[in-house]
């Protein structure tokens, strides 16, 4: 496993459910990417499924909504596999440990 740390928006806020006797919150997040071409800066968005496990995502689900910017201060790149009609699938998904609310999105569009 990788660990990471970053700052990302939410691109999507999930949902929190119950496993058992504890909560996880699995949501989308994204960022954007800036580089220079022939003169002039171009933004492209990286976009990541994330998990919350617990308290963390409790809190996260309280305080972190929708545009909104967040820091993961502690967190893991983990891969999930799976096979379904025996087909193989795969993807990468960022587990938050510890995370930061930061600015707000401007909802006043």
């Amino acid at each position: 496993m990788l660990r990471t740390t970053g700052a990302l928006r939410v691109s999507n806020e999930g949902e929190l459910k119950n496993v058992g006797e504890t909560v996880v919150l699995n949501f989308g997040a994204v960022a954007n990417e800036y580089r220079q071409v022939g003169g002039e800066w171009v933004s492209t968005p990286h976009f990541y499924q994330c998990v919350i496990w617990d308290t963390g995502a409790k809190k996260f689900a309280e305080r972190v909504k929708k545009g909104d910017l967040f820091f993961i201060e502690d967190g893991e790149l983990r891969q999930e596999t799976w096979e379904k009609d025996g087909q193989k699938f795969s993807r990468h998904i960022v587990r938050i440990n510890r995370f930061t609310p930061a600015k707000k999105a401007d909802n006043d569009n």
